[in-house]
């Protein structure tokens, strides 16, 4: 989406140069994409895909992963590399319930690893299946499209598959025990070893059964993940460890958000969201990674109606210390229908102040802080601004992100 940078209005959809089907086949499907996309320290944007290739002469049908990237001050997408990974699909075998072998079929991507050199895909054992969303049922008996065509199938083991970045190589599938991945904490190589750091589940009763109203209010039932820590060995690719990266007893935590400045290298603080979701019972937690025990700081707001959301670290200029800087907590509060962000000391966890929107804004909603310097010196404040320097002011904005809005529509 093409946005007015000063009045946030909309301008349409952003134009890629070479289409939005990035020049993929006339008889593909883009059935998935991730929720967020990564950049390097350039600027080259980087994301992937899930495709769905059908050949009506043999029906048969075939998926693949696709990476492609963007370079700086470029409209142009290219993909890097692609996996199969899967087997062929004979859509003669639908049944408009489930396909018969699951073996073949793709799984779930809502995030990837990223680092300096690799890029690494978890596909979840929650599994796509065509045989209902090709044969035209959907259309007599709707559904949200993820529930409608995702399965989860224990049987089948979650895939880790990575990609050098350089060249697009699909260097090795590793299989691991069945998992839901949601988000990515960070991840960063360490001699002959990749470090990755995620939120799993143990199945996918997170987005398929507790994303709805009717469950979200019953959070007895509620699926709590875990913040684990694989490590992969770069030289025989296998998975050395898998573990939990603390001790500490991780409240549905979600939405986690470190020092951009850290990202690919190793790292001490994440940040992320804590609770039930319902008033008087959430709240950030600053979580130290090098410690076993996951001793953390929390804070959380003092109206009970006002229920904050994702964190996003924004470092001081020129700071040193990886949690120098500031936390911006979109939220909402419920009493007054508008939204909100909470601004926090990252390093204290204290509030030091809080906007509120005109109007409500969208729960679960991803968020982006962008900075730049006024081309012109901006009307002096009525108040010092929290956040400024000699040499520029920076003005901070969220802006949603359209893909997870889709999501949401999908799940419905």
């Amino acid at each position: 989406m093409h946005l007015n940078w000063t009045s946030m209005e909309s301008k349409g959809p952003f134009q890629w140069r070479e289409g939005p089907k990035l020049n993929l086949s006339s008889t593909m499907l883009i059935i998935g994409h991730v929720a967020q996309g990564r950049q390097d320290n350039d600027g080259t944007l980087w994301s992937m895909a899930t495709t769905l290739a059908t050949h009506p002469k043999t029906m048969v049908a075939e998926t693949n992963f696709v990476i492609y990237r963007a370079l700086p001050n470029s409209k142009k997408r290219t993909i890097v590399g692609q996996a199969a990974g899967h087997g062929l699909i004979n859509l003669h075998l639908c049944d408009k319930t489930r396909y018969p072998d699951p073996s073949v079929l793709p799984g779930y991507v809502h995030s990837f690893g990223f680092t300096k050199n690799f890029i690494i895909i978890p596909m979840s054992s929650w599994l796509f299946d065509p045989c209902r969303y090709l044969t035209g049922i959907d259309a007599r008996d709707p559904q949200p499209f993820l529930k409608a065509n995702y399965h989860w199938t224990a049987s089948e083991k979650s895939k880790l598959f990575i990609f050098r970045k350089s060249n697009g190589e699909h260097v090795k599938t590793i299989n691991v025990d069945p998992m839901l991945v949601t988000h990515q904490v960070n991840a960063y190589e360490d001699g002959n070893q990749i470090v990755m750091d995620m939120l799993t589940y143990k199945d996918s009763k997170l987005l398929d059964t507790y994303s709805y109203i009717s469950q979200l209010l019953n959070m007895a039932k509620y699926s709590s993940g875990k913040l684990e820590r694989f490590i992969i060995n770069t030289t025989d690719w296998t998975v050395e460890a898998r573990q939990p990266l603390t001790q500490r007893n991780l409240v549905n935590a979600e939405y986690p958000s470190i020092n951009p400045r850290y990202s690919t290298k190793n790292y001490t603080y994440a940040y992320m969201l804590e609770g039930t979701l319902l008033p008087g019972n959430t709240r950030i937690s600053k979580i130290n990674v090098q410690d076993p025990a996951g001793n953390a700081m929390t804070w959380s707001p003092a109206e009970r109606s006002h229920i904050p959301w994702e964190a996003i670290f924004v470092p001081y200029p020129n700071s040193t210390a990886e949690d120098d800087g500031v936390l911006l907590v979109g939220g909402f509060n419920a009493k007054k229908s508008k939204g909100t962000v909470t601004i926090l000391n990252a390093k204290s966890m204290t509030q030091i102040g809080e906007v509120t929107a005109p109007e409500l804004t969208p729960v679960g909603m991803h968020s982006k802080f962008f900075s730049w310097s006024f081309p012109k010196e901006p009307p002096k404040p009525t108040k010092e601004p929290f956040f400024s320097s000699s040499a520029q002011r920076i003005q901070m904005y969220f802006s949603t992100l359209i893909v997870y809005l889709s999501f949401y529509i999908l799940m419905g």
